[in-house]
């Protein structure tokens, strides 16, 4: 445990209208909620005909603390999946993009594994960074 650490949050943005059931096929709970679009404006709202979306379900449990509660999208998500598409072995440079043929969704789940041949040059971990989200030491660091 870090010095200092507040925990993590439940979710980031606009999360409204929770509610959770208990699922005894599963021994789970299982959390629904809505994600508001909170910057946009009730003109474009309009405009595009909808203002939020239905969040993903998630299970819910404690940690084995029983101190920390711990969220997950459920597992029949999982059905919704279709074809995986891999790019393997390639070799990516600083500030170049790559784009992954076959994907053909609006929308997909993207599992990135980076190797780094030697860490001499990484910058050290700042202890400061312990009490600011990730999205916030990204700006500072760029």
């Amino acid at each position: 445990m870090i010095d200092g650490w507040k925990g993590l949050r439940l979710d980031y943005g606009n999360f409204y209208a929770s509610k959770t059931f208990y699922d005894p096929s599963k021994n789970r709970r299982v959390l629904w909620g809505w994600a508001n679009e909170s910057d946009v404006v009730p003109k474009d709202a309009i405009k595009k005909g909808w203002a939020g979306i239905q969040a993903i379900p998630r299970k819910l449990w404690l940690d084995p603390s029983g101190k920390q509660l711990v969220q997950w999208p459920v597992e029949e998500l999982e059905t919704l999946r279709k074809k995986k598409v891999e790019l393997r072995n390639y070799n990516l440079d600083k500030g170049e993009t790559v784009e992954v043929e076959g994907i053909t969704a609006a929308q997909a789940d993207v599992e990135v594994t980076f190797s780094f041949s030697s860490l001499k040059n990484a910058e050290e971990f700042d202890p400061s960074w312990t009490d600011l989200y990730a999205k916030d030491v990204c700006a500072i660091r760029g």
